[in-house]
């Protein structure tokens, strides 16, 4: 993993860079450098030293969001990590949540090469989850309300670039959705299980500093799928999904630009890609995903700024006011998707570094009078 070559000049910048990524993979409690002579000859030598404590992590959080009007989402979850399982750095991840949207999920990282570029991920992975099912000129009380759960296998071939900074992959999936009718007025016209599956083309880059509250950096992933009924879909047709999010900071000052993509080449509803949209960031002044559609485009600005010491929570926690612009919607028809009629929102927002993870306590609005309150406290597994 190191990129300096005999011969030449130590790079100073370059080495210590390198060696940062190494201790990124956690195999080592640390990693010491310094130049040798012998014989006449200049040389670099590294003393790597391994975890004593081994390379396996726990990691346990929360998750609680509330919009104060009789909608809550609540879960407990946890991940374990165990790095470094053979000589290549096989690397096995698990996760397991309960709650409002209960979850379990596997993967295991196998490198397939010592400079650790080229890898393969098998996974599988199984969630519930609430469908509510809004008219889109009410948002005070769902139609109705369904219970999906969706089975997931995929084997994936992938290589990582620059660093571990970024990565292209492709991938086979393997997906069956069942959705069940749980209250309000029944909507089966619109509402259907799935069998899916697909080919995938995927790349990603990530530089962010800090998942919740970023500083500096870019994140962007991408991904072309390729349904096919060979594969058990029950369609033939393309789907294209992008996020990316840009962090520039002055100061205490921090500004954000993001944009948000689902779309497909068909306009039929297919409950395997459609995309949700609304709540915080989403929309802020709509429910929780109270609005679906078989193609979604989101755009929008986050500016936020640090408080100082004189906060309203005790010194030590990271405070943050800041508020949003957002635009974009869902449409069940991509000739449909254009500015004039997508919808504009907005928001106002406090957060913070707690110990249990990033918190904010929002207040919402979005066009045609819409409005919304949200508390969301959670630690995100990445």
């Amino acid at each position: 993993m190191l990129r300096q070559k005999m011969g030449e000049p130590l790079d100073k910048e370059q080495l210590l860079h390198d060696i940062s990524a190494m201790y990124g993979l956690d195999y080592y409690k640390h990693i010491r450098y310094q130049v040798v002579e012998e014989n006449g000859r200049h040389g670099l030598l590294l003393e790597a030293r391994r975890r004593r404590e081994g390379s396996t992590f726990l990691r346990m959080g929360m998750r609680v969001s509330d919009d104060f009007e009789g909608n809550s989402e609540y879960g407990l979850g946890g991940s374990l990590r165990m790095a470094g399982l053979n000589e290549l750095g096989g690397t096995a991840y698990f996760r397991g949540d309960i709650g409002t949207q209960p979850r379990i999920e596997a993967r295991f990282v196998q490198p397939l090469d010592e400079h650790l570029n080229y890898f393969i991920e098998p996974q599988a992975r199984y969630y519930a989850e609430k469908i509510d099912v809004y008219d889109a000129s009410q948002q005070d009380e769902a139609l109705a309300r369904y219970r999906r759960k969706d089975r997931q296998f995929g084997l994936a071939f992938a290589r990582q670039l620059y660093a571990q900074k970024g990565e292209w992959r492709v991938s086979t999936v393997r997906r069956r959705g069942n959705l069940k009718f749980m209250s309000g007025h029944k909507i089966d016209a619109i509402v259907d299980d799935y069998d899916d599956g697909y080919y995938a083309l995927g790349f990603g880059w990530d530089t962010l500093d800090d998942l919740a509250f970023p500083q500096e950096g870019n994140r962007w992933r991408g991904s072309w799928e390729f349904h096919r009924k060979d594969l058990s879909a029950d369609r033939n047709f393309q789907h294209f999904t992008l996020d990316a999010t840009l962090a520039r900071s002055w100061r205490r000052f921090t500004v954000m630009l993001e944009t948000d993509m689902s779309v497909s080449d068909i306009d039929e509803r297919n409950f395997a890609t459609m995309a949700p949209i609304g709540g915080f960031l989403s929309l802020s002044g709509l429910a929780l995903d109270s609005r679906w559609g078989q193609h979604k485009v989101l755009v929008r600005s986050v500016m936020f700024a640090r408080l100082g010491a004189q906060s309203i929570l005790p010194v030590g926690v990271p405070t943050y006011a800041g508020f949003s612009l957002e635009q974009g919607d869902v449409w069940d028809s991509r000739r449909e998707i254009n500015f004039n009629s997508s919808t504009f929102a907005g928001s106002v927002f406090l957060g913070a570094k707690t110990p249990l993870g990033p918190a904010y306590l929002s207040y919402g609005m979005a066009e045609g009078g819409h409005t919304a309150v949200n508390l969301f406290l959670g630690q995100l597994f990445r």
